[in-house]
């Protein structure tokens, strides 16, 4: 299967250090929403910041919106609010600038803000996947017994599919790409690429976009393996000597298992 070029969203681990949201309802009393610590794909950090505020909203009604594009988050509700995104109390532990959200003072007056950049962090390669299986055409079943009765009937007892993305990512270079090249020019692609691995081996949850230009068709995923260890928790940046491509590098085939909520 060919896909025009993709990316990936990550980044939305929840600590203890950016949990807390501080907005009012009245302009004077301070309310202090928590998003739960742990990891989120984009999608499910925007229905976690909605859970947060309106489970201490005092009757304002929230709603969490985001332009998939952009990766921009918006903030409405049924009548004006403000957001402390300066002068929060909690503001060492404040969850906006990873929703986003990096005004210079608080926003009030309005019933609906938008971030000013996206939540959490894109990742894009500079070429198009390779070696590339998408999770429709690599399935196995999950935790499954075959069991055979001695007249030869074969029952399966399985805990649903288990859907597996996998690709390389190749040709990983800073180096300033004239204008008719294959690849994109991203002066900070080995770094960027490094960040990205480092935050895939912890098991954090991605969404990929097989089709950059069209964002709204996604799967969220966590890496299952790569080539460099079985169960996904180290990686390998190979630099492609072989081929003669000084200072280009391949992650190596990763494999992605896809997460489906039941």
């Amino acid at each position: 299967m060919i896909y025009t070029k993709s990316k990936f969203y990550y980044g939305h681990t929840v600590t203890a250090d950016n949990r807390a949201i501080s907005f009012s309802e009245d302009g004077i009393n301070e309310l202090i929403a928590e998003i739960k610590i742990g990891n989120y794909s984009l999608s499910g950090y925007v229905l976690e910041v909605k859970r947060a505020m309106n489970e201490v909203s005092g009757g304002n009604n929230y709603e969490v919106t985001l332009n998939r594009n952009t990766r921009i988050l918006t903030i409405s509700g049924d009548n004006p609010f403000t957001l402390y995104t300066q002068t929060a109390s909690i503001i060492l532990i404040s969850a906006f600038r990873m929703m986003g959200f990096n005004d210079l003072q608080d926003l009030t007056g309005s019933n609906s803000y938008s971030g000013q950049f996206g939540s959490g962090e894109v990742y894009t390669p500079q070429f198009f996947l390779q070696d590339f299986q998408d999770f429709r055409f690599n399935q196995k079943t999950a935790s499954a017994n075959v069991n055979q009765s001695a007249s030869g009937l074969v029952e399966v007892v399985s805990y649903g599919n288990i859907k597996l993305m996998s690709c390389n990512i190749k040709y990983i270079n800073d180096y300033l790409q004239p204008d008719n090249s294959i690849f994109e020019n991203n002066p900070n692609a080995i770094e960027d690429t490094l960040t990205f691995l480092e935050y895939l081996i912890t098991k954090g949850r991605v969404e990929f976009v097989p089709d950059r230009d069209d964002a709204n068709e996604y799967s969220e995923c966590i890496i299952d393996s790569t080539g460099k260890e079985q169960n996904g928790t180290a990686f390998e940046l190979r630099e492609l000597y072989s081929q003669g491509l000084n200072g280009y590098f391949e992650t190596g085939l990763l494999r992605f298992r896809k997460i489906e909520e039941i």
